[in-house]
Order: C-alpha cells, then sequence, then structure tokens
C-alpha cells in the first residue's frame, strides 16, 4: 500500500506535456535519397535536385542553398506554402572534387529542416585507394516500362582488376586488359576504409554497398543524371558449358518504329543448339537455329560465328546463376548489349 502510494505521488508531481496545438505551424521536407554524390560540371545549372515542402500554418518558407566549392545563381528564395505545399527545384554546379551542398528551409516558429547531398565533378583531389573491387561486375536490373513489362538495363560496370574497370557492354567477352586509349575503360579508385565512394575515372562517382554499387550513370529521362543502383551481380561460365533454359527481352516502353526490335528471345539447349528469335516493329518474330559454344571471359559463339559477351546473373557470393537472367551483346536500336530474363517467351 505504501509503495502505491509513493507511486501515485511521483506522478503527480511530474509536470504535463502540453500536447500540440492543432493551429501550431509545422514543417517537413521530402526529396531524393541521400546516396552516392551527384555528378556535376562548373555551371550553377548543371545539375538539379527535386524536393518538396508539406507545411501547416505556414504562408511562406525561406530556402537558402550553401556549400564549400557549391555553386548555385539562386541561393536564397521564398516559397509560397499558403496551399499547404510548394515543389522546389534547386540547380547546382560544383568545383571539381567532391563537395557538399546543404540546402535549408526556415520559418517563423519552427526548427530549420537542412538537407545534405554531396557534388562531385572531374577533377580534384582523387579519393584515397583503400579497396580493390576486381572480378565484382554489376547490371542496373529489374525496371518497369511504360507497359508494364519488366526490361533490363543497358548499363554494366565491370571492375577488372584493382585499378581498371569497364562502363557498358564490351563487344567480345570481358576484355583481358585495359589502358586509357581503349573505349569503357576507366581507372578507378574506392574508398573503402572512408566514405565507400568509388571514382570511375572521369566518368561518374559512386557508392558502394552490400546490395550492389549506386552509380550516378543512369538519365531521368531529361538528361539529368541521378544515382541507381546497380544490384545484380555477374558471372562467367565455365568454358563448354552447357544451358537448358528460355531467355527473352523485350522493350519497356514507348511504340517503337518498324526497324526497331522490338523483342529477343534465346533458346539454349544441352545438346549445343540454339534458336534465337528477333522481332522488329510490329512484324513476325523471326528466328535463327544453329549450334553454340560457351568460351572463355564470358563470351558465347553462335554458329561459329566471332564470339559476343554472354555472362549470366550471379547470386550475391558471385556464383552464376543463369536461371535468373544473363547479359548478351547485341545491336538492338539506341544501343548494344542486353540483359535477357529467363522465361517463356
Amino acid at each position: 500500500m505504501c509503495g502505491s502510494l509513493v507511486s501515485v505521488l511521483l506522478l503527480s508531481a511530474l509536470p504535463a506535456v502540453p500536447a500540440q496545438a492543432a493551429d501550431d505551424p509545422t514543417l517537413a521536407v521530402t526529396g531524393p535519397p541521400v546516396v552516392a554524390p551527384r555528378t556535376a560540371g562548373p555551371q550553377p545549372d548543371s545539375t538539379y535536385l527535386d524536393l518538396g515542402i508539406l507545411a501547416t500554418g505556414l504562408a511562406e518558407v525561406h530556402v537558402s542553398v550553401t556549400g564549400e566549392g557549391v555553386r548555385t545563381a539562386d541561393p536564397d528564395r521564398d516559397y509560397d506554402t499558403s496551399t499547404g505545399q510548394a515543389f522546389v527545384e534547386v540547380w547546382v554546379g560544383t568545383d571539381p572534387g567532391v563537395h557538399r551542398v546543404d540546402i535549408t528551409f526556415t520559418a517563423p516558429g519552427v526548427d530549420p529542416v537542412v538537407r545534405s547531398y554531396d557534388l562531385w565533378a572531374p577533377g580534384g583531389t582523387p579519393l584515397p585507394a583503400t579497396g580493390d573491387l576486381a572480378g565484382r561486375w554489376w547490371v542496373r536490373y529489374g525496371e518497369v516500362g511504360e507497359t508494364g513489362r519488366q526490361y533490363f538495363s543497358d548499363r554494366e560496370v565491370w571492375f577488372l582488376d584493382r585499378t581498371w574497370s569497364f562502363v557498358g557492354v564490351p563487344r567480345a567477352g570481358v576484355p583481358r586488359r585495359c589502358a586509357p586509349d581503349v573505349a569503357g575503360c576507366h581507372r578507378y579508385r574506392w574508398d573503402e576504409q572512408g566514405t565507400g565512394y568509388v571514382e570511375i575515372g572521369d566518368r561518374t562517382i559512386g557508392l558502394v554497398t552490400d546490395q550492389g554499387v549506386w552509380l550516378d550513370l543512369w538519365d531521368d529521362g531529361y538528361g539529368n543524371s541521378v544515382p541507381a543502383l546497380f544490384s545484380q551481380r555477374l558471372a562467367p561460365l565455365s568454358t563448354g558449358s552447357r544451358l537448358n533454359g528460355r531467355w527473352h527481352w523485350y522493350r519497356g516502353g514507348g511504340v517503337a518504329n518498324g526497324h526497331d526490335l522490338t523483342a529477343l528471345g534465346l533458346r539454349l539447349r544441352r545438346s549445343g543448339s540454339y534458336v534465337l528469335t528477333r522481332t522488329r516493329g510490329t512484324g513476325p518474330a523471326r528466328a535463327t537455329r544453329g549450334t553454340y559454344d560457351v568460351l572463355s571471359r564470358g563470351r558465347i559463339r553462335l554458329s561459329g560465328g566471332n564470339g559476343r559477351t554472354f555472362v549470366p546473373c550471379a547470386d550475391q557470393s558471385g556464383h552464376p546463376t543463369p536461371r535468373r537472367c544473363l547479359v548478351m551483346e547485341y545491336r538492338l536500336h539506341s544501343w548494344r548489349g542486353t540483359v535477357l530474363q529467363t522465361g517463356a517467351r
């Protein structure tokens, strides 16, 4: 009984916590996730960040853009939030190297909200090279097009050794060696022990995570690159391997003209035979048949022709899992190379 009385007295002595009044102003900000740095140039309108203001009880919110080495033509601006929301498009540029931009939202009666992003431009102080990505290959996997069908990126990144990487789809298997004069080859530096960023020559910068590598190689459709996660690993098959299955690719969005390839199918059998089907525009599928050989360095040879790049997807430990998907060099419409998804077609 005595203990219960003490508890009641202690609770009654605590000060009451005032509830937030319904008309108290609030401020929240939405924006892109903070992942790899954005690639930018020296011009103050090199790239942009889309953010949104959600506010109650605020007629106006002030937005300021600051950062050492960061350039913007509109460092301070007021946004009308009387409707409860406003859209903010912040255009920025940066000096060479990695620089942080801070975007601060302020209004009377509320705490400031700060969104920070790293920007990168070629040049400047190189990243510390403390890590090795040799043998790790990734592709961006699993986009959904306007038709609702799934399609896949033609962008791959291949880390060949401790120094060199290859961006894109090589024409005849994984390169034996890289050099500055080889198209697609770039020296890379991975700051494994620091930021986790990986700098790929003067091409792009990314962030290595447990899920894959974020790279600023993805075009948002308006000429602006945005970081995208390349999460699907790749690994070569052993020379002489045989597969049994079907894989296909189809155009993900929009209506193609009569010359564009809209679908590609591949049937492989353990006997060593293949069927390759192609559809252009809305025309009928055309098939080519023959034999195949899996070669070294991630290549396949169809009916005695030259070896073309052919690399299955892999699990997170790096073991080939061709039943999931595979990368094959093939001239589509505006690019070379594609990812084929497993399944009947």
